[in-house]
């Protein structure tokens, strides 16, 4: 069983959110572009990087999964929590 690791905001590419960036996300994210309710990360659908979700980024993916020579956006990381001091005095 997939655990989503707390660390990562969300993987590139990755917008049902199961831990692996394949052909099923391209999938989701031309369902959501073609007008159908379909759940999925906004923020991991934008693989080009020009803060838009559109065909573009569906066109980077299918290329990046059949392994041509194209860049994807970084997986995000979150900011570290704040963490109180637990010193004592």
């Amino acid at each position: 069983m997939w655990t989503r690791d707390e660390s990562i905001a969300f993987i590139a590419g990755d917008v049902n959110c199961d831990g692996v960036f394949n052909l099923k996300d391209a999938s989701v994210l031309i369902k959501y572009l073609a007008g159908y309710d379909v759940s999925f990360e906004l923020a991991a659908s934008d693989v080009n990087g020009d803060s838009k979700t559109d065909m573009k980024d569906v066109s980077r993916m299918i290329r990046k999964l059949a392994s041509w020579d194209v860049e994807i956006c970084e997986s995000v990381e979150t900011p570290p929590e704040n963490q109180e001091d637990t010193q004592t005095e």
